[in-house]
């Protein structure tokens, strides 16, 4: 059986503000999730996906009674509320009261990074009996105490002149081992994502990580990713790596997307005033059609992939372009990429 609690959020407020005494908050930047609106194109987002599992719904009450060897027969759900392990992060919360008398209180902690999670348990520690777990992003902590009746159980002993030293002792480590149990078996209850980057391509806006055209042009298989764009931004930037010659590295940046930076430009122009393109060290390149200027390790080529699209291409060889194996297949690049144009604002998520 298990109890929904609508009147607990208040509470588990208190609780989340207690543990962000406790360890000084998440740690993490505050940011917006993946969303179209506010987001400086070609950039990537913050953006990682925050699997919100419910500390109620890991276990059922056999569930918990077989974890931590006494009966549970009901569960309260304190319900979901935001987390104090990064600025997507949530935290969960039950509870129950045992046969035996006990008070356990689970919370579950999604943070939004992996990293996050490491640093936010190890912030609250499990200073017994308390019982403290990561999984991946998802932190789990285990609160065990002496219910009402245990507890006064405990100061009739005070009361009656008795020495409750040992019985104390007896219930910690009691309450300790079905901390540590119960831990062990929500954990295994857990789902491990370690968390997806999110990437902007803007409407308008291309995509150079085309995998068959890319094999083709380099001549052996190749796998990629996005990435941060360093160069050329606003940008949509992919790591080539080829099967047996050098990665490198293709930031694409097109008119839908320049025409968006702050100040706002448009490949003509920055092809034209771009600082790699100047200067004695920039040799321009005109072989197979294609219009580009390269510098010791800067590829950098004006496309035209129609009549009215303009974009610029830079190619960060990772070798010298002065070398003849280099400059031809940057070459080829430029001549063979397939562009992957969108006609709306579109989100990649890669781990």
């Amino acid at each position: 059986m298990r109890i929904r609690r609508t009147n607990t959020l208040i509470t588990l407020a208190i609780a989340v503000a207690l543990f962000a005494a406790a360890c000084g908050g998440g740690g993490a930047k505050k940011g917006g999730g993946p969303s179209a609106e506010g987001v400086n194109p070609g950039v990537e987002l913050p953006a990682i996906q925050v699997q919100q599992q419910s500390a109620f719904a890991l276990l059922d009450a056999a569930g918990w009674s077989a974890a931590i060897g006494d009966q549970v027969s009901a569960i309260e759900d304190d319900l979901m509320a935001p987390g104090e392990c990064g600025s997507n992060s949530a935290v969960s919360s039950a509870r129950t009261i045992t046969a035996g008398g006990d008070k356990l209180v689970v919370f579950l902690h999604a943070c939004d990074t992996e990293a996050n999670a490491q640093s936010f348990a190890q912030q609250i520690g499990g200073g017994a009996p308390t019982a403290t777990v990561q999984q991946c992003t998802k932190v789990i902590t285990v609160q065990p105490s002496l219910g009402p009746d245990a507890q006064k159980a405990l100061d009739a002993i005070k009361e009656n002149g008795g020495d409750p030293t040992v019985a104390f002792q007896q219930s910690n480590d009691r309450l300790q081992t079905e901390a540590t149990k119960l831990a062990a078996a929500l954990k295994a209850k857990v789902g491990c994502d370690a968390g997806k980057t999110v990437f902007e391509i803007p409407a308008g806006g291309a995509d150079p990580c085309d995998v068959t055209s890319l094999t083709a042009a380099v001549g052996e298989p190749v796998t990629i990713s996005h990435q941060l764009a360093s160069r050329n931004t606003p940008g949509v930037s992919c790591r080539v790596t080829p099967k047996t010659q050098g990665p490198f590295t293709l930031t694409l940046a097109c008119d839908a997307q320049l025409k968006k930076a702050v100040p706002p430009t448009e490949s003509n122009a920055r092809f034209a005033t771009d600082g790699h393109n100047q200067g004695s060290r920039a040799t321009p390149v005109t072989d197979g059609g294609i219009e580009a200027f390269k510098t010791l390790s800067i590829f950098e080529t004006k496309l035209r992939p129609d009549s009215n699209t303009v974009c610029v291409l830079v190619d960060e060889t990772g070798q010298s372009t002065f070398d003849d194996p280099a400059i031809a297949i940057a070459a080829k690049v430029a001549q063979q990429l397939k562009l992957k144009f969108v006609d709306k604002d579109t989100f990649i998520s890669e781990r």
